[in-house]
């Protein structure tokens, strides 16, 4: 009886050791949206951390990401899963950090609250190290970072009031306020959401109601600020609306 009792034992520590070392291979993966190192990337960068000294020496693998049970990733990044094209070689005692970049196929799309949640509560996305079709180790990524900031919420950008620049020299005036702008690198997150939204050249731009602000629509995380002048200029523009 005793024995029995022991062999059973045995066998679960054997299973659970085989199932942490397992885990114990990925020592971390996250998901970052921009970079720390440059404050215009708009990337999604997929990244693992790989601890070889849980594998067995001179072992070759490969390491993949899955998103397929995530609609919403798919649609930022037109895939269902990113394979890394590389095979690497354990070496025992190294710590090997991979991974692989894809940009958004449209920004203008992109709710960081809501990629957020896809991410980290609800585990969509999966990285897998396999070796020869047999997997060594699986994980949900749980870890968001972001590096770039969300002037807007992408919901309310059909609720903007619409300034049309086709009358009245507009579009000379605008489109100078565009040209003379210059990057806002100081704000963190502004405050209010913008208020109008008008188009240029198949380019559309949010405006705060300050009229000295305002982002592309096609980028939502680069602030720009009008010098007062041409902001004065759309003032009395619209004054004439």
């Amino acid at each position: 009886m005793y024995r029995v009792h022991i062999t059973l034992l045995v066998i679960v520590l054997l299973i659970l050791s085989a199932c942490q070392g397992k885990q114990d291979i990925i020592e971390a993966a996250y998901i970052e949206f921009g970079s720390a190192n440059d404050r215009e990337n708009r990337e999604l960068h997929f990244i693992v951390q790989i601890n070889e000294y849980k594998m067995k020496k001179n072992t070759s693998y490969q390491v993949q990401f899955l998103i397929e049970d995530s609609p919403y990733i798919q649609q930022l990044t037109g895939v269902e899963q990113f394979e890394i094209p590389d095979t690497y070689t354990s070496n025992e005692g190294t710590l090997l950090v991979t991974g692989t970049s894809v940009a958004p196929e449209d920004l203008s799309t992109i709710n960081v609250d809501t990629l957020r949640k896809h991410i980290e509560d609800d585990k969509e996305v999966k990285v897998n190290v396999y070796s020869n079709n047999k997997i060594l180790a699986s994980e949900s990524v749980t870890e968001y970072k972001q590096f770039v900031n969300q002037h807007v919420n992408p919901d309310i950008v059909s609720e903007l009031e619409v300034i049309d620049v086709n009358k009245n020299n507009g579009e000379v005036i605008f489109e100078k306020a565009i040209t003379e702008a210059k990057k806002d690198e100081n704000t963190t997150v502004m405050k209010a959401q913008p208020t109008y939204i008008f188009t240029l050249q198949k380019e559309s731009y949010l405006l705060w109601e300050n009229l000295e602000y305002f982002v592309k629509g096609s980028d939502p995380f680069t602030l720009y600020m009008i010098p007062q002048p041409a902001s004065n200029e759309i003032y009395s523009y619209m004054e004439l609306e």
